[in-house]
């Protein structure tokens, strides 16, 4: 079974990769029009956000 560690490390792996393939969407130009653009720019900024609240539970229960 995995720990509550690994399990999170996982999490941040996918959110990563997911980032990754977005980033390289905008990247290559391959957005259809600003509306499609401006919609990966917020799914990236969510990633985001979702990678730092893991990165923010993780030290919170380093300090425990």
């Amino acid at each position: 079974m995995l720990s509550e560690y690994q399990v999170l490390e996982l999490v941040q792996k996918e959110i990563g990769k997911m980032r990754y393939d977005r980033e390289q969407y905008i990247n290559s130009g391959r957005a259809s029009d600003f509306s499609d653009y401006q919609h990966v720019c917020g799914v990236i900024l969510g990633l985001n956000h979702a990678d730092n609240m893991i990165k923010d539970l993780v030290q919170r229960m380093e300090n425990e």
